[in-house]
């Protein structure tokens, strides 16, 4: 089934273009670009990457407060993207009727594609978008994927002869060492799941006692 995209389009300089693709079908962009700002501060990234990577790993205690807050303030950045790049503006189309097509077609069909060469506006958390409409919220709980673009990368995997195996690297992180979850629990589903094509396929696990941060 071909997908329904909605594209953001960084242009730079604090510009950025919306366009709207239902299925096969051409494109059709904003006849103008629009402002966009980032509304998170280096402390809001700070607090965000201390939610997803430290509290969510023991979400008890005092630590919960300081959670609350960070949650409430995750709906306000998302509110803030949602209303800057889906903004009404007095142009045909602009980008809030294209959002509402895409609505009107189903979020559920619909993927999101952030396209930039600017590694900053990629880092941008757009899986927070928020749509304060009643019954929406996160739009990436609702859309049928969200990826990020690099027009100027082409990545071309070179040929493989038809007989090479299928190669697959599995790296198990263990930073707390026999206190993590045995491996045999996270390779075993996986190993399972690849049962029927196991004679094509090669696995490597690689373990690494730390994790990115």
């Amino acid at each position: 089934m071909t997908m329904n995209i909605l594209h953001i389009t960084d242009l730079g300089n604090g510009k950025v273009q919306i366009a709207w693709q239902s299925s096969s079908a051409v494109p059709r962009s904003c006849p103008e670009p629009i402002p966009f700002t980032d509304p998170l501060s280096v402390e809001d990234r700070e607090a965000l990457r201390w939610y997803l990577e430290e509290y969510l790993q023991f979400p008890y205690g005092a630590e919960r407060f300081k959670a609350e807050r960070v949650e409430k303030k995750m709906k306000e950045w998302g509110k803030s993207i949602f209303e800057q790049i889906f903004a009404k503006c007095d142009f045909d189309p602009d980008p809030r009727s294209l959002y509402q097509e895409a609505v009107r077609a189903g979020l559920e069909n619909c993927e999101l594609c952030i396209t930039s060469e600017d590694a900053s506006f990629l880092n941008i958390p757009w899986e927070l978008i928020y749509d304060p409409t009643q019954g929406k919220g996160y739009l990436a709980l609702n859309l049928a994927g969200l990826y990020r673009h690099r027009t100027g990368h082409k990545i071309e995997a070179p040929s493989a002869p038809r007989d090479a195996p299928f190669r697959i690297l599995l790296v198990i992180t263990r930073p707390y060492g026999e206190r993590d979850v045995p491996l045999g629990m996270v390779a075993r589903p996986m190993l399972e799941a690849l049962r029927a094509q196991r004679a094509k396929i090669e696995v490597e696990v690689f373990l690494t006692l730390s994790y990115y941060k």
